[in-house]
């Protein structure tokens, strides 16, 4: 989805937060792909507007999520509340604030790699090998167990057993 800039544009004039914010990340030339909002907020007293409550500065990032800019994580969090931007934040920053210019293709992130889900049918244990132990007469048992087993896993497997063992 591309960024909504004049709908970006459109709220600066009502959300004077939100002005504050994109002052700040074009003042500094922010590039980087995450801002923690608490590492953006040593920044706000810097720019007209910028004396934020914490309410207020999550307010803003909602209000750029809905232009499309990126997404908001861990906004409970007071300390680990970070964005996330689909394009370059000074480029965006520019764009808004300025009614001149545009966000072209190139200012965008590329988008990651999706991530790999694994084939439901495989199965991930078949590569162990099976180990066959006869415990007692006419009792024998089969084990799988992971080709790299450490010596600490195999410790814990044999608390395990001895856990187990009523006498």
């Amino acid at each position: 989805m591309p960024i909504d800039l004049p709908k970006l544009r459109a709220l600066l004039t009502t959300e004077p937060g939100l002005h504050a914010i994109l002052l700040v990340i074009e003042r500094t030339r922010i590039r980087q792909d995450i801002t923690t909002l608490a590492n953006l907020r040593k920044h706000l007293d810097r720019v007209p507007g910028g004396d934020l409550t914490q309410l207020q500065l999550l307010t803003a990032f909602r209000l750029l999520e809905s232009c499309g800019v990126g997404t908001l994580k861990d906004p409970t969090s007071r300390q680990r509340a970070r964005f996330f931007w689909i394009a370059v934040p000074f480029i965006v920053a520019t764009a808004a604030l300025h009614e001149q210019l545009e966000i072209l293709p190139q200012h965008y992130k590329k988008p990651a790699p999706p991530l790999e889900t694994p084939d439901p049918t495989e199965d991930p244990q078949a590569d162990w090998p099976t180990y066959t132990l006869p415990l007692r007469d006419g009792i024998t048992i089969t084990l799988r167990l992971p080709a790299d087993l450490t010596k600490r896993e195999a410790e814990r497997l044999g608390h395990l057993l001895l856990a187990a063992a009523r006498s």
